[in-house]
């Protein structure tokens, strides 16, 4: 992970030798679906938070 040169020992964290292997142990808490919004994946939409109505903004409308 940290290759030939490793990583000493920064605060609380401890130094990782030279070419050592890392078994990292993950729990994924959350996600959001995100929605391609173009062919080559340059522009992808997530919804952070649900609106309420129907009213949607205009260009150059300044949204709370």
């Amino acid at each position: 992970a940290f290759g030939e040169k490793g990583r000493p020992a920064a605060g609380e964290e401890g130094a990782v030798p030279p070419s050592a292997t890392l078994h990292i142990e993950l729990e994924l808490v959350s996600w959001k679906t995100v929605t391609e919004v173009t062919d080559d994946k340059k522009v992808l939409k997530k919804i952070l938070m649900e609106g309420e109505g129907y009213e949607r903004p205009n260009e150059g409308a300044v949204v709370k």
